[in-house]
């Protein structure tokens, strides 16, 4: 009954969150809206916490060439052959050299422990950041069941409108900045009341 309980709970909060950062101008910012989350979630007696991953979206097109050969373009032939059938990917990565200054190159979702009997939730609502309709990629937010695998390190791929979304755990990795100082901070609590208020 508690698992029941946390999923219909996780459904509220993530359309109230929603709502509420993007009318705040949060919503292609993964660190504030993970802490917005983690916040809220708390105030309502639910423990979770931050997992720093890195993502590669391959859009619709790369996505049904994977399938059509078995695995993504692996050499200049596939990647030209993929190209030309107007594949493309996105990669939000931690360890990525690629990044705009001042920016982080990761991606932070929210983990909730045990909400689908031993399988954990993963809250990501800022993958929308990627969507991009020049390569037909428009991911939606995301609420998907993740295991211990995962967390722990490992990888795991979930499809979105078309577009294969492979994650990647780095659960050692803080570098997106001190969480205690982001989860606490008075814009987080703020914006966290917003979201309790948006789902009364």
């Amino acid at each position: 009954m508690i698992e029941l309980v946390e999923r219909k709970l996780l459904h509220t909060l993530i359309q109230a969150t929603l709502r509420v950062i993007e009318d705040e101008g949060f919503l292609h910012h993964c660190i504030e809206s993970a802490a917005v989350v983690v916040r809220t979630l708390r105030k309502l007696g639910v423990d979770a916490y931050p997992l720093t991953v890195g993502v590669k979206v391959m859009n619709p097109a790369m996505t049904s060439f994977t399938k059509r050969h078995g695995r993504p373009p692996h050499d200049q032939e596939t990647m030209m052959q993929c190209h030309h059938e107007g594949g493309a990917i996105v990669v939000l990565d931690p360890n990525s050299d690629e990044v705009q200054d001042g920016q982080w190159p990761g991606h932070l979702v929210v983990i909730v422990r045990n909400v689908f009997d031993k399988l954990h939730a993963m809250i990501d609502l800022t993958i929308v950041q990627v969507n991009d309709p020049e390569w037909d990629i428009d991911v939606k937010p995301l609420l998907v069941q993740v295991d211990d695998q995962f967390v722990t390190g490992n990888s795991f791929s979930v499809e979105s409108n078309g577009s294969m979304l492979m994650y990647k755990a780095y659960p050692e990795n803080r570098t997106f900045g001190d969480w205690g100082d982001i989860v606490d901070s008075e814009e987080a609590d703020r914006i966290s009341e917003l979201v309790v208020r948006e789902m009364q």
